[in-house]
């Protein structure tokens, strides 16, 4: 009998062993063991269970199985922990597109044909002149809605002398209402799952950007740390060796070698 699962919105829909399994297997668990990790969590699932529990099952099981593989799973909360500010989440979203082609420039004052703009992220990339505007969300359940598109719609309309299309990026999801209005008024929108094909996570794992705050270590002081020294990127810490991530972190060796031995295990190569 299908059993019914509780969403962080509130909803509920039934549950699926090949979600669960797929997306075990896109963070880079083998396949072999995400179907055991399903049967392991189907177990244990029961009607009206949330699924906060659902993904804590599966996260622990996947740390047995892939210490790398669990990390990458972890990406959207790792997302959610580079708040609360939001300035740490614009300039990771600049990070990610520069990697992906694009010129880019944070925090440009632009005057426009009626006022002032404080544009998030300048990006370019051929003839393209994109106005990037990021919403960081610290909560999975909340979505990006319609009035932030319409906002960024009309500072396009005040920037279009400047910017030839305008860009909105969340860590979290679009309501629907948001999504046609975007596709209706040709403002791009980039977050979790959207769109099917070019959607943030995929922009992050085929190039392997995956942020610091995935790292099981991180807690806010060294998020805040990392963040501080320019170091957003696990890429960023595997090009120091231990000695200059203690250094640059204020780190006790023993915490910089840990936090190299973690990279080093999610991206590969070995601590130096």
């Amino acid at each position: 009998m299908p059993v019914r699962i509780k969403k962080y919105s509130g909803e509920f829909e039934e549950f699926s062993e090949e979600k669960l399994e797929c997306s075990l297997v896109r963070a880079g668990a083998q396949e072999g063991d995400a179907k055991a990790i399903v049967q392991k969590v189907a177990r244990r699932i029961s009607e009206g269970m949330e699924t906060r529990v659902i993904y804590r099952m599966a996260m622990r099981e996947l740390r047995r199985a892939s210490f790398a593989a669990a990390a990458r799973y972890d990406l959207k909360f790792g997302l959610m922990r580079l708040g609360p500010a939001g300035y740490a989440f614009e300039k990771y979203v600049a990070h990610v597109l520069k990697h992906h082609g694009y010129e880019v420039k944070l925090n440009q004052v632009i005057r426009g044909r009626c006022v002032e703009h404080e544009v998030d992220v300048a990006a370019s990339k051929g003839d393209e002149r994109i106005l990037v505007e990021c919403k960081h969300h610290e909560k999975p359940w909340v979505q990006c809605r319609i009035q932030t598109v319409l906002y960024v719609k009309a500072r396009l309309d005040d920037l279009s002398q400047v910017f030839t299309k305008a860009m909105l990026v969340t860590n979290t999801k679009f309501s629907q209402q948001a999504i046609e209005y975007g596709s209706c008024a040709g403002v791009d929108l980039l977050g979790w799952r959207y769109p099917d094909q070019g959607s943030l996570e995929w922009l992050i794992d085929t190039k392997k950007l995956w942020p610091v705050s995935i790292l099981t270590m991180a807690d806010p002081r060294i998020i805040g740390l990392c963040i501080e020294a320019g170091l957003l990127l696990l890429r960023d810490v595997q090009a120091l060796s231990v000695e200059e991530l203690r250094v640059r972190l204020h780190l006790s060796r023993q915490k910089a070698l840990r936090m190299k031995r973690e990279v080093e295990e999610i991206l590969g190569g070995e601590a130096s």
